[in-house]
């Protein structure tokens, strides 16, 4: 089992289903310092990217994205910086930062209990360097 291809917001996006989907890529590139993305949540509450292990990871709670082991991340929503994530929309999501990550544990839409992602995840992208604001706006607007 595992996600399911649906049509998203730039091409095909992948569904979670809340459950035992995710997507183990593995080691990932040793230099992060963007992640982008876009996700429609089902809920304020999910579970995005995890970057290594159950320490660097983006998630949301009560319609608050945090990006927890990144060190000063930068949170940009809709090409503009916030945290605030609404359910049952398309948003795009980057998070910046000047100390670079290693993604030793790369999954998407997975963390490391049962409270796998619910919803949509399209478009992921990680970058060797911190995006600019009006680099993520563009990115913005190529999903728009």
């Amino acid at each position: 089992n595992g996600p399911v291809r649906r049509i998203g917001r730039i091409g095909q996006a992948l569904e979670f289903d809340g459950g035992d989907d995710f997507v183990d890529i593995g080691a990932g590139p040793t230099t992060v310092n963007t992640v982008s993305f876009w996700v429609y949540p089902r809920t304020t509450t999910e579970f995005f990217v995890n970057i290594t292990g159950t320490t660097d990871y983006i998630s949301s709670s009560a319609g608050t994205i945090s990006a927890t082991g990144f060190s000063s991340p930068t949170i940009y929503v809709n090409g503009a910086v916030s945290s605030a994530l609404l359910a049952n929309q398309w948003q795009h999501v980057v998070v910046t930062t000047a100390t670079a990550e290693n993604a030793s544990n790369l999954d998407i839409g997975r963390t490391q209990d049962a409270d796998n992602m619910e919803g949509l995840i399209d478009d992921v992208r990680v970058y060797n360097r911190a995006l600019t604001q009006d680099e993520i706006k563009r990115l913005y607007n190529m999903g728009r």
